[in-house]
């Protein structure tokens, strides 16, 4: 009973291994981020000015920009939400582009 029970143990812990995702082939220090880390900011055609962030891979931190509020391409509304999903780090630097309107500003605030 005993040469029985502990192939059998063995196999249902490989087994919870798999399932759980336990196993890694990436190498260490290399994650795979979310596709909105990737995403390349566009200010879009309208003339509003959002603050916005994107990811920066070249400072490994989140930046600022400036959406018009339609079109385009807005990675990320908050910094936040940037700084969690991409792992960042730093302070963002100003946006570059158009001045941020008071509603814009308040809004980033939120």
């Amino acid at each position: 009973m005993r040469t029985l029970l502990l192939p059998l143990i063995t196999a249902l812990i490989a087994a919870a291994a798999l399932l759980s995702g336990c196993q890694n082939n990436q190498e260490p220090g290399t994650a795979t981020l979310p596709d909105a880390c990737s995403q390349p900011p566009e200010s879009g055609m309208c003339k509003a000015a959002f603050q916005r962030y994107y990811y920066d891979a070249d400072t490994g931190s989140c930046q600022t920009f400036i959406w018009g509020g339609c079109k385009g391409s807005v990675p990320f509304e908050t910094l936040e939400a940037c700084t969690q999903a991409c792992n960042a780090t730093g302070s963002p630097a100003p946006a570059k582009g158009a001045p941020v309107s008071t509603s814009a500003t308040k809004e980033a605030q939120q």
